[in-house]
């Protein structure tokens, strides 16, 4: 019933947007319609009286599914963005990530693994479509009106991720590596076929793909090489254990969760700027990572070595609750390049 309410609520403010008329889709009408009228009447599809309604329909039918009864909700409420903007960063995400994908590769697990390995694999690929829309949310190309259509914003992503999607299991170190391995390890002896097994035990670490394509673009190194410094800087900087703290912080009522979500997504922020930094120094892009990040290391200044210091008191102390990691992320900051700072202008 309130999955029923949740899709009406949402399919309203779709079909009120232009969401709809977006080419990207396309597919959403023909394949509502069975194959033999696809291929006989394609014109009177695309043309059909109400195909606006029957694309909203789909639109919101699958974006709930995924996001749960109040998961598109909470994005429009903590964004401040209007339900159909929220919808749309939801799609994109799910495209990028190949999210519908996974969600269905559920389905035909039925009585071949227990129902709740079936609800944890969905729930893990719903997280990240969340987590991938609360991203795209902060893009003025997805929340501008009129926005780029969808497929100009998919297309930006799409093969960065795919590139980080293959390659993030081989670029994971020590006690990642190992998680990774272990969750794997985990879901196939639940009966979870291997491919499948890997995909969603890299779920949780997959929206840093976005990141990386950002500061691949800046940078113009390969995603590849991004990939793995960002991974040799967490490694150096102690910056798995501080996720998985921050991970860990209480999210049973709204202001919690949201502090949760904004430190979380400051911490990766502050790993994508960081890793900008390190491969400013790059030679070519063959260059090791390790070797970056040493160099980094050993060309900081005093204020960075201060920063660097204050990072591993924190998390060397006995209490790393909300406020200790508030400052453990904001010492970060610290770390990066100086920058000259804006001056305003005098009168």
């Amino acid at each position: 019933m309130l999955l029923a309410y949740a899709k009406l609520d949402t399919g309203a403010a779709v079909l009120d947007s232009t969401l709809p008329d977006d080419p990207a889709f396309g597919h959403l009408l023909a394949g509502y319609f069975p194959r033999p009228l696809r291929e006989r009447f394609p014109d009177a599809i695309a043309g059909h009286p109400l195909r606006r309604e029957i694309v909203a329909t789909a639109l919101t039918n699958r974006a709930v599914d995924v996001a749960g009864v109040t998961g598109l909700y909470r994005l429009a409420e903590e964004t401040g963005v209007p339900a159909a903007t929220a919808v749309r960063a939801h799609a994109i995400a799910r495209a990028v990530f190949d999210v519908d994908r996974l969600w269905d590769a559920a389905r035909p697990l039925d009585n071949a693994v227990p129902a709740a390995v079936q609800v944890e694999l969905r729930a893990e690929v719903g997280r990240l479509a969340e987590r991938g829309a609360r991203w795209l949310l902060r893009q003025r190309d997805v929340t501008a009106e009129p926005p780029l259509p969808l497929g100009a914003v998919t297309d930006r992503f799409a093969a960065p991720v795919a590139a980080v999607r293959a390659g993030l299991p081989g670029w994971l170190l020590g006690a990642e590596a190992e998680a990774h391995a272990a969750r794997t390890a985990q879901l196939q002896e639940a009966g979870v076929p291997a491919e499948l097994a890997a995909e969603i035990a890299a779920a949780p670490l997959l929206p840093a793909a976005l990141d990386l394509a950002v500061v691949a673009e800046r940078t113009g190194a390969p995603v590849d090489l991004a990939g793995r410094v960002m991974a040799c800087l967490a490694e150096r900087l102690g910056l798995v254990p501080l996720r998985e703290l921050i991970t860990a912080l209480p999210r049973d009522r709204r202001w919690p969760s949201m502090a949760r979500a904004t430190l979380r997504d400051d911490l990766a922020l502050e790993q994508a700027s960081l890793t900008e930094d390190v491969l400013t120094l790059r030679a070519g892009d063959d260059d090791d990572p390790r070797a970056l990040v040493a160099g980094w290391v050993e060309g900081w200044d005093a204020a960075q070595e201060r920063a660097a210091a204050q990072l591993a008191d924190i998390a060397g102390g006995e209490r790393q609750e909300l406020a200790e990691l508030l400052v453990a992320v904001r010492t970060l900051r610290g770390l990066r390049r100086r920058r000259e700072a804006r001056r305003l202008p005098r009168p």
